[in-house]
């Protein structure tokens, strides 16, 4: 792990930049998920008609894997990583397993364009609301936040000793 900087060898203003960068992320995936994130149609039981219903972005993240929507859930594990990643100081895997997580979350779109009522006769996910907005924004800053921290990164030479200046 000689492509890593440490918290020893990098400089005060560079872990400060990791720290706002890693809250901001937090920040924005906590904000969606207190907000209706996703309108779904059929997936509960209705007396009379077709029902929709509004869910919060904790509601998603929580049964997301459950539903048939699952495709979209993964980017929460790519996100976890890549936020984990971006705390420790790995710019560029953060801003890589980002791009993954904006990836699969995009893929909320696929299932309002070609709904999987077809194969689950009645259920279609139908609006995508803020929380969604605000999670695709915790992705898009985890990626900007890696690219950030990622080129602030030294490259280390092999064998060479760390430069305690930081330049």
């Amino acid at each position: 792990m000689a492509d890593r900087p440490t918290d020893a060898v990098v400089p005060s203003d560079r872990k400060w930049t990791r720290r706002v960068a890693s809250a901001v992320v937090a920040a924005l995936f906590l904000a969606a998920c207190l907000r209706p994130a996703v309108r779904v149609q059929g997936w509960t039981f209705q007396l009379f008609g077709d029902s929709e219903v509004d869910y919060r972005g904790a509601e998603a993240a929580l049964y997301g894997w459950f539903s048939p929507f699952f495709l979209p859930w993964f980017a929460n594990l790519f996100l976890l990583a890549g936020w984990l990643e971006l705390i420790r100081g790995g710019g560029r895997w953060a801003a890589a397993l980002g791009g993954m997580a904006l990836a699969l979350g995009a893929s909320a779109w696929v299932f309002m364009v070609y709904p999987p009522c077809l194969l689950l006769r009645g259920v279609a996910l139908t609006r995508l609301l803020t929380g969604y907005y605000l999670w695709q924004g915790s992705m898009i800053a985890l990626v900007l936040s890696g690219l950030w921290v990622g080129g602030f990164a030294p490259e280390a030479e092999p064998g060479a000793a760390p430069d305690p200046t930081g330049t």
